[in-house]
C-alpha cells in the first residue's frame, strides 16, 4: 500500500459462525422505586408534564445531552433524566432480542440503530458477531480483527454535547480477538502512517448521546486501520457533513459504515487486517420514501476540500465489494431504489468536504 508500515500477509479466512447477542432496548424506567419527572425541556428547571412511577415504562424518541425524549403510555411526550432511569427490554419486541436492529422498528423499517435490519452475510468471508453498544451496534469480525459494519442513527440537536476526548483507546472484553491499542504502536522515530480509524464516529455520538456512547466509541472494537491522511482529510469531512448537515436538516438519518478488504489483505502485527478502502451509507426517510447516500474513500486518498460527488457510488456496489446485504428486512421497489439509486438534491451532493485540521504527515 506504499504507507511505511511493516506488514505481513493474512492467511486464508475459517467461517465464523454469526451470533447474536440482546439488542439494546429503547423502553426506559425509573431506576430504584422513585417516581421520574417528566419535562418539557431538556432542562431540570423546565416546567413538569408528567410523571414516570416506578415499574412504568416510557418509549424513548431520542436524546438530548443527559436526557432522554420519551413518550408515556398516555401519550404526554417530554424529557426525563437519563441519570434517573435506565433502559429496559422492549415490551413490543420479543424482551428485545434479536440482533437485527429491529427493535422499535416502524412498518417502514425504521429501528434504533439500522434501517431495515442489521446487515446480513452473503459469503464466507464476512461473518460476524453483532456486538450491541450504546447507541449504536457493531458487526465484528473476530477473524480480520476488525469490525465489518458499524450502524447508528443520528437526529438534530440543539445546543450539542461535548465531552472531553478521552485519551486512550480500550480492550473490548466482548470480543475474543482482545486488540489492545498497542496494536499500532511503531519503532520509536519511526511515523505511523494509520490511525485507529472510528466507524461509530466520536464527535457525532457524544454530541448526541452523551460521555457512555463516547467512551463505548472508543472500545478497539469499533476502529480499523485507517491512513492517516484519509482519516484526518476527506474522511473526517464527510462525517462533518454527516452529522452537521444530514443529522440537523432530516428527521433521522441511519448510518451503516466500516471498511472494504481486498481478496489477500495486509495485517499489521498483531493481526488485524488493513482495509484497502471505506464505505458509509446513510439513510432518511422524511417522507416515507427512503433515500440514501452511499460513499466509498480508498486509503491512499490525499485529497482534502473535494465535493461529496467525488465519492459517492451505490449501495449495490458496496454490497459486492463487501459481500454484505444491507435492508434486510425491505424488498421490493424501496429495496431495489436504495440499493441502485443515486442521492438526489437533499444529499447536496456538490457541497465540499472541509476537515478541521492538516493531515499530521502532510497532504497533497
Amino acid at each position: 500500500m506504499g504507507l511505511g508500515f511493516r506488514l505481513v500477509r493474512s492467511v486464508a479466512l475459517p467461517i465464523l459462525t454469526v451470533l447474536a447477542v440482546p439488542a439494546l432496548a429503547k423502553e426506559v424506567s425509573p431506576k430504584g422505586d422513585r417516581a421520574v419527572t417528566v419535562r418539557a425541556d431538556p432542562d431540570s428547571h423546565s416546567r413538569p408534564v408528567g410523571t414516570l412511577n416506578p415499574g412504568d415504562h416510557a418509549t424513548v424518541r431520542g436524546a438530548e445531552r443527559q436526557w432522554w425524549e420519551v413518550s408515556l403510555s398516555d401519550g404526554t411526550d417530554g424529557f426525563v433524566s437519563k441519570r434517573s432511569t435506565e433502559v429496559v427490554p422492549d415490551s413490543g419486541s420479543s424482551g428485545g432480542r434479536g440482533g437485527d436492529g429491529s427493535a422499535g422498528a416502524s412498518p417502514t423499517g425504521e429501528g434504533w440503530n439500522a434501517f431495515a435490519g442489521y446487515p446480513t452475510c452473503r459469503r464466507p468471508d464476512c461473518q460476524f458477531e453483532v456486538l450491541e453498544k450504546h447507541e449504536f451496534a457493531i458487526g465484528y469480525s473476530e477473524t480480520r480483527r476488525d469490525p465489518l459494519w458499524v450502524a447508528y442513527h443520528l437526529f438534530p440537536i440543539n445546543p450539542e454535547n461535548h465531552d472531553p476526548r478521552p485519551g486512550s483507546f480500550t480492550v473490548d472484553e466482548d470480543t475474543t480477538a482482545q486488540v489492545d491499542q498497542q496494536c499500532y504502536r511503531v519503532a520509536k522515530g519511526k511515523a505511523n502512517p494509520f490511525d485507529k480509524g472510528h466507524n461509530a464516529p466520536n464527535s457525532a455520538i457524544d454530541g448526541r448521546y452523551g460521555q457512555t456512547a463516547q467512551l463505548d466509541t472508543f472500545k478497539m472494537s469499533n476502529v480499523c486501520p485507517q491512513a492517516a491522511c484519509l482519516n484526518e482529510g476527506a474522511w473526517q469531512g464527510f462525517e462533518k457533513i454527516e452529522s452537521e448537515d444530514y443529522g440537523q436538516r432530516f428527521q433521522r438519518t441511519w448510518t451503516i459504515t466500516g471498511p472494504v478488504f481486498d481478496s489477500n489483505p495486509d495485517t499489521m502485527n498483531c493481526g488485524v487486517q488493513v482495509p484497502n478502502a471505506f464505505y458509509k451509507i446513510v439513510v432518511m426517510n422524511d417522507d416515507g420514501h427512503p433515500a440514501a447516500i452511499a460513499i466509498q474513500m480508498t486509503q491512499d486518498e490525499r485529497r482534502r476540500r473535494e465535493a461529496v460527488s467525488t465519492f459517492v457510488t451505490t449501495v449495490k456496489h458496496i454490497e459486492d465489494e463487501t459481500g454484505l446485504d444491507f435492508f434486510p428486512r425491505l424488498s421490493g421497489a424501496d429495496k431495489m431504489a436504495l440499493e441502485n439509486g443515486q442521492p438526489d438534491a437533499r444529499w447536496n451532493v456538490d457541497q465540499v468536504m472541509a476537515p478541521d485540521h492538516p493531515c499530521r504527515l502532510g497532504s497533497q
